[in-house]
């Protein structure tokens, strides 16, 4: 008798551990921490100049679209359109001025192409993104905080500037230092005075970026409060502080009080009334100037509002037809007049429109957000042409993307919805948002 040999099993295939790559991430990631990057290498042996620093943004634009575009939808159809706008907007404002300046239409080009990436992503993609961003801003930070000299060895912020950004020796009047000038601005800190620490820059190499960080987190973080674990609040909201008094940015801290203010008023207030908000600070401010007798005072919060204040009523006819472009570097410390030289009184309209209109008054993360960017960019825009570094509006711009998307729902329940929502006696819908609705995947 020969012995049975045990039947033979079927073999099975290895399976590799799939590596998913997460172009959300990288994206976001990439448009805030590049040029400390190309810092790093600039200060350790390898010459950056502007034209690198151009083909990285570039690239990461590119890379943005490719991404954003492998689907098409109504609402990415839109945006691009308003973005061929733009572009050919300002191709005819070059041609009928004799100036073009690629540099202005990247400025805000950076709209529509980050806001398509986000239209597709989820809500869940932007809370993801940003508490790796959040880790990454924060222990930069604290390494600068602990060990300043080090942090400016490694990056050297005040020659990249210089060799990449056109900037002089003269213009950083922080002698000695290798950190942007305004990490060391005279006299105490307006946070937590007993801190013996400079304004931190993290990843941003410079302050102002990363009180434009905190403002735009704390925005997200008041939008997606009430999708956040118990943990993710805990780590955003103490982080975040502690950045802001990193930073000691004053513009940031009155916008983030503002921010959380609106948390609640902007449920209230009537459909698209955040339209309003630019016009009405620019009002609110002329006024105070007209009727306080605010004088420039050097580079402060007033002095900056009377410096756009001026800047603008000096405005001429073909200033406002953008027929003067190259004007535009005259007022960088005003981001309203430097928009007017560059884009004309119709393209600030158009870029105006496109923002304040943008989100559908859907749910109530989408209110909080609108309203809140809105607000932020008001303010930013009589203040600094900061709003239009890749730097932090790649994560504001993704994250309105991501906002803007229309609710998951079935058709049916689309419907059920409408008819049971009560409608406001001026016409504008009830916006309680008790309840709203998740987007899954």
């Amino acid at each position: 008798m020969h012995a049975r040999l045990p039947p033979l099993k079927a073999s099975r295939s290895v399976r590799l551990p799939q590596i998913r790559i997460d172009h959300f991430t990288a994206i976001i990631l990439g448009a805030a921490v590049f040029n400390a990057g190309l810092a790093f290498l600039n200060a350790h042996g390898m010459r950056i100049s502007s034209s690198i620093v151009i083909v990285c943004e570039a690239l990461l634009y590119a890379y943005a679209v490719a991404i954003g575009c492998r689907h098409i939808t109504k609402a990415k159809e839109a945006w691009l359109l308003a973005g061929a706008a733009l572009l050919g907007l300002n191709l005819m404002l070059g041609v009928m001025s004799g100036v073009i300046d690629p540099k202005f239409a990247r400025d805000v080009l950076v709209i529509p192409i980050f806001v398509v990436l986000g239209l597709s992503a989820t809500r869940k993609d932007v809370i993801r993104v940003v508490i790796r961003l959040q880790w990454v801003v924060l222990l930069v930070m604290l390494y600068e905080a602990i060990l300043p000299e080090s942090y400016g060895n490694l990056f050297n912020i005040v020659r990249y500037y210089i060799d990449t950004r056109g900037f002089s020796e003269e213009q950083f009047w922080n002698e000695g230092s290798t950190l942007f000038a305004s990490a060391t601005r005279p006299g105490e800190r307006f946070l937590m005075g007993f801190l013996d620490i400079h304004r931190l820059s993290s990843v941003f190499l410079e302050p102002v970026s990363l009180g434009n960080y905190c403002v735009i987190v704390s925005m997200i973080i008041v939008a997606v409060w009430s999708y956040l674990n118990t943990r993710q609040r805990i780590f955003l909201a103490v982080s975040t502080f502690m950045i802001l008094v990193g930073c000691d940015g004053r513009f940031a801290t009155v916008t983030i009080l503002l921010v959380i203010a609106l948390r609640w008023l902007s449920l209230m207030m009537p459909r698209y009334v955040n339209a309003l908000y630019l016009p009405g600070v620019l009002v609110a401010v002329i006024s105070a100037i007209l009727i306080l007798g605010w004088r420039y005072d050097g580079d402060t919060f007033q002095g900056r509002l009377v410096f756009s204040y001026e800047a603008i009523m000096n405005f001429r006819f073909v200033d406002l037809m953008g027929l003067a472009p190259n004007l535009a570097y005259n007022v960088m410390d005003s981001g309203l007049a430097y928009l007017l030289y560059s884009q004309s009184i119709f393209g600030v309209l158009l870029i105006w429109c496109m923002i304040a209109f943008g989100i559908k008054y859907q749910n109530k993360s989408s209110v909080i957000y609108l309203h809140g960017v809105c607000a932020y960019i008001a303010l930013n825009l009589l203040v600094s042409n900061s709003l239009f570094s890749v730097k932090t509006a790649g994560l504001l711009w993704f994250t309105y993307g991501a906002l803007a998307r229309d609710v998951a729902l079935p058709a049916g329940a689309r419907l059920a919805a409408r008819a049971a929502r009560p409608v406001h006696r001026l016409g504008f819908a009830n916006r309680s948002f008790s309840s709203p609705p998740r987007v899954h995947g």
